[in-house]
Order: structure tokens, then C-alpha cells, then sequence
């Protein structure tokens, strides 16, 4: 039997090994595969009604239905952190195995055995939160990520299905994670304070840029209000801007970053999506 995976990246010695490790080759190659699966796509573009799609969209909308189950306490005391997220990510750490068993069920993967789910259990539970910090960050978005990349090596989804992976499953994840992030409150994970764009997420921004190379969309556009309301939904990066509108406190801090990124037409696209 496997050992159960565990944290292996504690300190700068164990970040050596990661930056020359096989894992972090495949992980970066299978971003930039997924970056480049959906260039010049927009959201829409991307039409997919394979089982493994659909049932990996129906557990998601499973999990957003847990919301309705754990209501936030309300508890004004509490800026960040609603304790009823611990009840929602405890219900998900139970309903876990069965979840991931029926998208191996459901998919073209050869045999598996629970090793393998042992495997993917811990990558899927973290993908949305920490149940102790009551928090949310980049690196929960890589969770998801790995948990996408090992699903494909496994060949549950085939490699013609990149994009795939990027507008229908990962905009959906971030619909999702988005809402929970505002239903419970989350505390941003590793705030960078006046020097972070966005507090929770950081792919939409290369995955979005690449949406957006050869497209008549200029990055100076990307901050006018009819603009974002207008593409929000087409467009990862669009729909990123539009949910910083909505949920950042620091307004002046966001308009500085994004004038800075957009005073050149061009730089921005071709630089976040490399």
C-alpha cells in the first residue's frame, strides 16, 4: 500500500528539491499546455458533452449545494472566517472518496484501486480551503490544479480536452470557490498586500491573457465598466477584474495596479500568458 501523501515543502532546502524536482516539471508544463490549449478561445467557444465533463460539473454543482446546508454564523465579531465553513469542508473531507471514485467511475480510465484515490484524495479536499485557518489562496488554486493534472495522467480526460480543462472545468471551480469565498468570509492566504492585484486567485490571469492574444481586445479596455460587464463571462481574465470590482476594499490600490498594467496596448497579453 502507498503512503498516505503528505506536506513534503517546509523550508528553503525542501524548495531546492521542488525547483528541480520531475513533479514541478510536469506541473509547469501542464499549466502552460493548458495556457496554450486556449489561446484566442473565449468561454463560450469551448462546447464539450462528454460523460467525464458533465459529471465533473455536476460534482461541483454538488458541493455548491452544500452552502444552502451550513449557513454562515452570524457572528459580527468575525471580519474574516465564518465557522461553518469547517462544517462544509468537514462535509466534504467525509463525502471525498465517494466523489472522486464516481469521476474515475465515470470516465475512461483504466482499472483503479483505492490507492489510487488515496492518491487524489488530498489534492481535491485542498482545493478549496483551509479548514483550520478559514482561508483561501494561490495555493489552493494549485490544489485544484494538480488534482486536474493528475486526473489527466491517469487518462481520465484525453489530451484534445485542454481547454476543456480551462472553460468549462476551471471556470466553474472559480465560480464556485468565489462564492464560497465571499459566503464565508475567507481570509485571503498569503496577502501581498498593496502589492497583490488579487488576494485568492492567480491563473485566471494567465489562463485569461492567453484567451486574449490576437484578439482586438486591448488591455487598456479591460477596466471600462461596460467592458468588463459586457465580457465578464467570455473572458477568465475580464471575469477576474469584474470580481475584484466587486469584492476589493482596497479601490485605489487595484486602480494604481491596473493603470500600471495597462499603459501599454500590448504588454500585458504577451507577457502574463508566457
Amino acid at each position: 500500500m502507498l503512503d498516505e501523501p503528505s506536506k513534503r515543502i517546509n523550508n528553503a532546502i525542501d524548495m531546492v528539491a521542488w525547483n528541480s524536482s520531475r513533479a514541478k516539471f510536469e506541473y509547469t508544463s501542464f499549466i502552460q499546455q493548458l495556457s496554450e490549449s486556449v489561446i484566442g478561445k473565449r468561454i463560450a467557444d469551448q462546447q464539450d458533452d462528454s460523460k467525464i465533463i458533465s459529471s465533473f460539473c455536476q460534482m461541483l454543482d454538488t458541493l455548491e449545494t452544500w452552502l444552502d446546508e451550513y449557513l454562515p454564523i452570524q457572528d459580527e465579531t468575525q471580519r474574516f472566517g465564518n465557522k461553518s465553513f469547517r462544517l462544509w469542508i468537514g462535509r466534504l473531507e467525509e463525502d471525498a472518496t465517494g466523489l472522486i471514485t464516481n469521476i474515475l467511475d465515470n470516465s475512461n480510465c483504466p482499472d483503479y484501486d483505492q490507492n489510487t484515490v488515496l492518491d487524489l484524495y488530498p489534492y481535491f479536499v485542498n482545493s478549496f480551503g483551509n479548514k483550520t485557518r478559514i482561508d483561501y489562496g494561490s495555493g489552493h488554486e494549485m490544489f485544484f490544479i494538480i488534482f486536474l493534472l493528475n486526473l489527466s495522467k491517469l487518462g481520465v480526460f484525453a489530451r484534445d480536452q485542454a481547454a476543456s480543462l480551462v472553460l468549462i472545468l476551471f471556470n466553474k471551480y472559480l465560480t464556485l470557490v468565489r462564492k464560497i469565498q465571499m459566503y464565508y468570509h475567507l481570509e485571503p492566504a498569503g496577502s501581498h498586500g498593496v502589492w497583490g492585484l488579487d488576494d485568492y486567485q492567480f491563473l485566471p490571469y494567465y489562463f485569461g491573457s492567453a484567451q486574449l492574444i490576437n484578439s482586438e481586445t486591448v488591455p487598456s479596455v479591460s477596466i471600462n465598466a461596460s467592458f468588463i460587464h459586457a465580457n465578464s463571462h467570455q473572458y477568465l481574465y475580464i471575469s477576474a477584474i469584474d470580481f475584484i470590482n466587486k469584492v476589493c476594499i482596497f479601490l485605489l490600490k487595484k486602480e494604481i495596479i491596473l493603470n500600471d498594467l495597462f499603459n501599454s496596448p500590448t504588454f500585458f497579453i504577451n507577457k502574463a500568458s508566457t
